[in-house]
């Protein structure tokens, strides 16, 4: 985020973080593209990402994980709850 009134709101939403949690918070600044080499430098690669180097949306994977939940609910034993 490349607005300081941004970033302020967001330092100021990590205090309400648990202090364990708020250790293994990392932000990133920058344009896109300087996020996702920040990321790689902790070994995340960007293909695990949920978006392109580009911004588009990757929504492959997202629906169909839907597909598999929706046949698993489907095709629970009666009687079960959800």
């Amino acid at each position: 985020f490349n607005n300081p009134a941004v970033r302020l709101i967001i330092r100021f939403s990590l205090g309400f973080l648990h202090e364990k949690d708020r250790a293994r918070t990392k932000l990133h600044y920058g344009t896109h593209v300087e996020c996702i080499y920040a990321l790689m430098t902790y070994g995340i690669p960007t293909d695990a990402l949920p978006v392109t180097v580009d911004g588009d949306l990757k929504r492959k994977n997202h629906l169909d994980w839907i597909k598999v939940r929706k046949f698993q609910e489907r095709n629970l034993p009666p009687n079960t709850t959800r």
